[in-house]
Parts: structure tokens; C-alpha cells; sequence
């Protein structure tokens, strides 16, 4: 199984390959965490109005702590 570093890596990669910008990992995880706030916005907005259930929102947080968790090693 490939590692989350080296399939970030790839992403961007791919990205690149593709015609986009180059990303450095630093930048991935950057994008990364930021997602995830807006997803805690989002999914925080569609609990409030009963769209969704507490799971979809609480869930963001693990993802949030992954990413750190990724920032933090080499």
C-alpha cells in the first residue's frame, strides 16, 4: 500500500503533468487543512438546518488531525 506522503507526492505530480502548477507538500496539506475547515463550515451549516447528522460534521476534526499529523513528519 503506498504511503499518504508518497500518494500526495503523486497527486501533485499528476497535477503538474496535467498542465497545473507545481504544488510542494507543504502546499498539499495546506489546501488540505483548509478544505477541511470549509467542510466543518458547510457541514456545520446543514446540521444546523437538519440536513445532515453530527457524524458528518464531528468526522472533519480526525481529518484535520490526520493532515497535522502529515505536516509534522518529513
Amino acid at each position: 500500500m503506498t504511503q499518504p506522503r508518497e500518494s500526495l507526492d503523486a497527486m501533485a505530480e499528476a497535477y503538474l503533468a496535467a498542465g497545473g502548477r507545481r504544488f510542494t507538500r507543504h502546499e498539499v496539506l495546506v489546501g488540505l487543512i483548509l478544505v477541511k475547515f470549509e467542510s466543518i463550515a458547510h457541514h456545520g451549516t446543514r446540521y444546523r438546518h437538519g440536513e445532515t447528522d453530527r457524524t458528518m460534521l464531528t468526522s472533519q476534526v480526525d481529518k484535520i488531525r490526520t493532515v497535522l499529523e502529515l505536516c509534522e513528519s518529513p
